[in-house]
């Protein structure tokens, strides 16, 4: 019985401490995300009311179908770890009528065949939303770049959004 009490005192506790954490990151998160927007100011009787306005997706609808429904990151090659080695590699593939990646080609990368293998396994398992009726997989709008970043600092391969050309 001691157990169970000191189990849901301890449950307890944490609650208390990490929902105001938790509430401070996530006005933090919003605040962050809306440095690159717009903030309006009005006044509100004596007192400034500032407005953060953050891009909400709606939850049905207006889903990217050039984003997969299964993501399968590379992992780091073992070797390239070892010696330290950093760089990214370009891939370039089409969607298939089914959803599957076709096609997968390496665009670039940096260093030359380290990090090749690892990214087109990995790309290669990713699933997206199956095509439209009556839309040609392979047509020159569904072609797809993406870049990933392997990068020792995040210990594992990571795709770059920053980006939007690729």
């Amino acid at each position: 019985m001691r157990y169970v009490v000191s189990g849901l005192v301890g449950f307890v506790v944490t609650l208390v401490i990490s929902l105001p954490v938790q509430h401070l990151m996530q006005i933090k998160e919003a605040r962050a995300s809306s440095l690159g927007s717009s903030k309006v100011k009005s006044r509100a009787g004596s007192r400034a009311v500032t407005e953060l306005l953050v891009d909400v997706p709606p939850l049905a609808g207006g889903i990217d179908p050039k984003e997969p429904r299964i993501k399968f990151m590379p992992q780091y090659p073992t070797e390239a770890a070892e010696q330290q080695l950093e760089g990214f590699v370009v891939l370039s593939f089409q969607v298939g009528s089914d959803g599957s990646v076709q096609n997968l080609k390496v665009v670039e990368s940096v260093p030359p065949m380290v990090f090749d293998k690892a990214a087109k396994r990995a790309v290669s398992r990713w699933s997206f939303r199956p095509l439209p009726a009556g839309k040609d997989a392979a047509s020159a709008d569904n072609e797809q770049k993406l870049r990933l970043n392997f990068s020792l600092k995040k210990a594992l391969a990571s795709e770059d959004s920053s980006n939007p050309s690729l």
